[in-house]
């Protein structure tokens, strides 16, 4: 059952349908077509056939005499067949004088009585076509003397057409099986051409799926299939990037909470084994809290991280006065800029708003200014400017300190990487999830002048 369900076998199918109904829709229209054309060419060849026999029967006869019925039955060639056609001629008072059918048209019978509806005698020189249902007829004068003195009428019959329609339609049939054949191969080749390439990348998505994330597919067919491949490329190498990003995060997260639990588990077993005694117990004490603060910081941290980098977060969309959270943010720190004698600066214009969520944009403000202030040795500048061509808000945290080594910028913002003098490595990661969260992203370089440079791009509207 499976294989009458796979890809091939429904391209195969949806192929040999589209032909059939296609192959159908043109035998029945061609069928109309092809009449059409046998009348036209028909009528087109009895009137050659009804001149060439008024000619002749004028160049025949003189005044006293009556027309003499020609020689021979006419014949209509086409590809294939030849179609004997019957001849009715009549004098001047529309009386048969001869005819190639004389029981249907006997002598002296007025043709007018035996053809209702027949058009009148046309002048010399002139063809009338008149279809009966039964008779496909064409009427030509004769050409002698000023006026006409008989009519000549070539006619074939509806089955002589018929069977011309027949013989068209047989050879259009049999080029209609011939094709379907090639069709039918071609649509079978094409559905195993497909499926090769749909193959290879099932076999590499197995692959993936035993976390071997080094699984390429590599297609040069220049179609869908080849997005399709470049995509599933494109996943497989942020899947690996993701994979390695989980591997250092598991590392680091790891060093960065046994630390401080080595500390407490010291001093913990320290206090209870009477190793420390008054001071010394009070100062074991603080050092257990504080490792624990610490330590509690840094789940917080690392749970607000995961919360933030995962797809179903939401952001609440209100409008934020910038000047008033950027002083917020810089009021809180300024206990920590004065013990490290750092300077904060905010420039930022008065009525300048944008729209975001409040406390997450704090959160980034916040973390990014707290590292600034880490690395600057008195001063940090924080700048903000609204971009009319985006439009967005882009803010500066510009510190004097030594600057980014380079070996530093491409991994700053990745979680629990330490720079020189650093944190836990979780609050630029942090930023950096916030902004591209609210649909933004967050750089950073060395200053032209010299020290750090962090720019924060916001877009400004809902």
């Amino acid at each position: 059952m499976r294989g009458l369900r796979s890809i091939s076998v429904k391209i195969f199918v949806a192929c040999l349908i589209a032909v059939s109904v296609s192959t159908a829709a043109t035998a029945l229209f061609s069928r109309a077509l092809v009449r059409q054309y046998l009348e036209r060419e028909m009528a087109r060849t009895l009137a050659r056939q009804a001149h060439a026999m008024a000619g002749w029967l004028g160049l025949r006869q003189d005044r006293e005499r009556p027309p003499e019925p020609p020689p021979g039955r006419p014949f209509l060639r086409f590809p294939g067949r030849s179609v004997e056609a019957d001849y009715v001629v009549t004098d001047a008072r529309g009386l048969i004088v001869a005819s190639s059918l004389p029981d249907r048209f006997p002598p002296n019978a007025p043709l007018w009585q035996l053809l209702p509806d027949l058009p009148p005698p046309p002048p010399p020189g002139r063809t009338v076509t008149w279809d009966s249902g039964e008779y496909l007829l064409v009427l030509a004068g004769l050409p002698e003397g000023p006026d006409a003195r008989g009519t000549v009428a070539v006619l074939a019959t509806r089955s002589a057409l018929e069977a011309v329609n027949r013989d068209f339609l047989a050879i259009f049939l049999k080029s209609l099986g011939l094709a379907f054949v090639i069709a039918a191969a071609a649509a079978w080749l094409l559905a195993r051409h497909i499926l090769r390439p749909l193959a290879l990348l099932r076999e590499q998505v197995r692959a993936v799926a035993l976390r071997r994330f080094d699984a390429r597919v590599d297609l040069n067919t220049d179609d869908e299939l080849a997005e399709l491949a470049a995509a599933f490329n494109e996943m497989t190498a942020r899947l690996r990037e993701h994979d390695a990003t989980m591997r250092r995060f598991l590392q680091y997260a790891s060093h960065e909470l046994k630390t401080p639990l080595t500390s407490i588990q010291g001093y913990a077993e320290g206090i209870r084994d009477g190793v420390f005694a008054g001071q010394e117990a009070d100062h074991a004490a603080e050092i257990i809290a504080r490792e624990s603060q610490r330590l509690r910081s840094t789940v917080e941290d690392i749970i607000y991280l995961s919360r933030l980098e995962h797809p179903g977060e939401t952001y609440a969309r209100e409008e934020v006065d910038l000047p008033e959270l950027l002083g917020e943010v810089a009021e809180a720190l300024g206990g920590y800029a004065l013990e490290r004698k750092v300077r904060v600066e905010v420039e930022v214009p008065p009525a300048l708003k944008m729209t975001g969520d409040r406390e997450k944009l704090r959160r980034l403000f916040a973390n990014v200014l707290a590292n600034a202030i880490r690395h600057a040795r008195g001063r940090v500048a924080v700048r903000a400017a609204y971009r009319p061509d985006a439009p967005a808000v882009r803010v500066e945290f510009h510190d004097d300190g030594p600057g980014f080594e380079p070996p530093h910028l491409d991994r700053i913002f990745e979680p629990f990487y330490r720079g020189p003098g650093g944190g836990t490595g979780l609050g630029l990661a942090i930023a950096r999830a916030v902004a591209e969260g609210h649909g933004g992203g967050i750089t950073a370089a060395n200053a032209p002048g010299g020290g750090g440079l962090v720019t924060v791009t916001l877009p400004a509207g809902p």
